[in-house]
């Protein structure tokens, strides 16, 4: 049995894969010694979902008790330090719901468990979710449509994490997701050495999962979709999520690339100012009930002041006009037209052969862990239904 359990309970957005990848991968030091255990190959959003409140939560729910008790055994059967489990979609459970999941299946970890949600500034909240938008389906045209079209929706943090302090008390920790907030400026040393309490505990990940595209990146995704939209059967059920995958997996792709070419980092997506000073006085209130409640240093409340002062003057482009010549958009635009032919032909295969080989191997994982004597065709259902975290994403971004 491990001797101490830590829920990774999001949010989005907040470097949740380097976390992940770090874990699954053993990529860190422990200066002081001990053992983390983390039973995932990805995460374990699976388990998220069969008791979250997004939409896919009805196809989830039947799986609750087989994955949850099929992970506590799994923490039984370890003598690790730490048992670590990490879904960045608990950001949309109730905190209720989850300690429902530790009662019944963790009880013996009573006291000995802890959760941690890092915190992006609104600011940057906003201007990731944009970019995923248009990564993943070319997004509104403009940010300030973004932010007019979510800002009903948008859940302030201050509300959300309240409950959670309510629900769990001292085991629960919020960490602002900023570099002055975080040790050695980065999300994952920061998750190991809380995880561990050994302050120089350190990530070795080299490099970093799901970075944020450039805004010529930004352009030719958006150029892609919009060209797959214009085809026939571009529009097609389906298709919504054949496009996601495309800028779901086509990132990673292109940051290591880059990487390997030791390519300069291109600019930025990046707020103007009139829509920073709109985003402010929004989430102003918001922003100092969070500091008071859970931060020192009112980090913040000074992303707010800080995305206003340092935002440029006016909106960036994102015509692919502007970072690519004639032929160049000849040539995004005709291999657009190819993977929209495929993708078109057969949407479902085209999500699951767009997948990379150690991503369709933890659906098969996971799928043989609750059931053994699910078909080919089964564990296709299963992660075409149960793994769409890039969908999910793309909905509340």
């Amino acid at each position: 049995m491990v001797k101490e359990v830590v829920f990774h309970i999001g949010d989005c957005m907040t470097g949740s894969t380097a976390i992940q990848s770090a874990l699954s991968s053993g990529s860190y030091v422990l200066p002081r010694g001990g053992t983390i255990f983390y039973p995932a190959q990805i995460n374990h959003n699976q388990h998220a979902l069969t008791i979250s409140d997004l939409p896919e939560a009805p196809v989830h729910a039947p799986f609750r008790e087989a994955r949850f008790r099929a992970l506590a055994q799994a923490m039984d059967e370890s003598d690790a330090d730490w048992g670590v489990i990490s879904a960045e979609l608990l950001e949309f459970v109730k905190p209720e719901a989850l300690k429902a999941v530790l009662d019944e299946f963790f009880p013996d970890y009573a006291g000995r468990t802890r959760l941690v949600a890092y915190v992006r500034p609104h600011h940057a909240r906003i201007v990731s979710g944009y970019a995923e938008a248009l990564k993943k389906s070319g997004g509104p045209p403009t940010m300030a449509g973004y932010f007019d079209r979510r800002k009903g929706a948008q859940r302030f943090y201050h509300p959300r994490f309240a409950a959670w302090k309510e629900t769990f008390g001292e085991a629960f920790t919020a960490k602002a997701f900023h570099p002055d907030s975080l040790r050695a400026g980065d999300v994952v040393h920061d998750f190991i050495a809380f995880t561990t309490q050994q302050p120089r505990a350190r990530s070795t990940l080299e490099t970093v999962p799901n970075a944020s595209l450039s805004l010529p990146d930004l352009a030719m995704m958006r150029e892609v979709h919009a060209r797959i939209m214009e085809m026939e059967g571009g529009e097609a059920a389906g298709m919504e999520l054949a496009r996601r995958q495309i800028g779901w997996h086509m990132a990673p792709i292109l940051g290591r690339r880059y990487g390997e070419l030791g390519v300069p980092a291109a600019d930025k997506l990046r707020m103007p100012r009139p829509l920073a000073q709109k985003v402010a006085d929004h989430f102003r209130d918001d922003a100092a009930a969070m500091d008071d409640a859970f931060f020192k240093g009112m980090p913040l409340t000074k992303a707010l002041a800080d995305a206003v002062d340092s935002a440029p003057p006016q909106r960036q482009s994102l015509d692919p006009e502007s970072y690519f010549d004639a032929v160049d958009l000849a040539r995004i635009r005709a291999w657009a037209e190819f993977i929209g032919r495929i993708a078109i032909a057969d949407p479902e295969a085209f999500f699951w052969a767009s997948m990379p080989p150690e991503e369709r191997a933890a659906h098969m994982e996971r799928a043989r862990a609750v059931d053994g004597t699910l078909t080919e065709e089964d564990v296709q259902q299963e992660a075409g239904t149960g793994s769409l975290i890039s969908r999910i994403k793309g909905k509340i971004s």
